[in-house]
């Protein structure tokens, strides 16, 4: 028996490529089920030799709409971010707001002593310090001659 040879519709795969894109596009940018936009700021983790530093860009931001958790090895930073913008020139009157919840999570490694981590915030720049505990720090060993 022959095997059966079925029809492609190509309209039908860009349809199904369009729709992951939608969702990916949402998962980042999108909206939660309230209808509040979700952003993710950009951060970076730095290890060092003695302390692993991360830093979230958070223009627009004020320090009391962020908050810090540690549970387990899992760092979260969340907060909101409420901006608004507004010009009038002659005729024409612009306004802009941007109001939108964030929420990053780091798995932070199990080498750095919680309990001792700090936070700055300066210039919409928050940066967290989690210095290592002494037995993960790195050591030079000295070589003994054998004589």
């Amino acid at each position: 028996m022959l095997p059966r040879l079925m029809r492609r519709d190509p309209i039908e795969g860009l349809l199904r490529r369009h729709a992951e894109l939608d969702r990916l596009f949402d998962a980042l940018f999108g909206e939660t089920d309230s209808g509040a936009v979700v952003w993710g700021p950009p951060l970076d983790i730095v290890e060092e030799k003695d302390k692993v530093l991360v830093r979230v860009e958070l223009p627009g931001v004020e320090e009391k709409d962020v908050k810090l958790n540690v549970e387990g090895h899992t760092l979260t930073i969340e907060g909101e971010k409420k901006s608004s913008y507004e010009k009038k020139e002659g005729g024409f009157h612009r306004a802009e707001c941007f109001y939108g919840s964030f929420l990053r999570r780091v798995e932070l490694p199990r080498s750095v002593d919680i309990e001792k981590a700090q936070a700055t915030y300066r210039n919409g720049v928050l940066t967290v310090e989690l210095p290592k505990k002494e037995e993960a720090k790195s050591r030079q060993i000295a070589i003994s001659t054998g004589r």
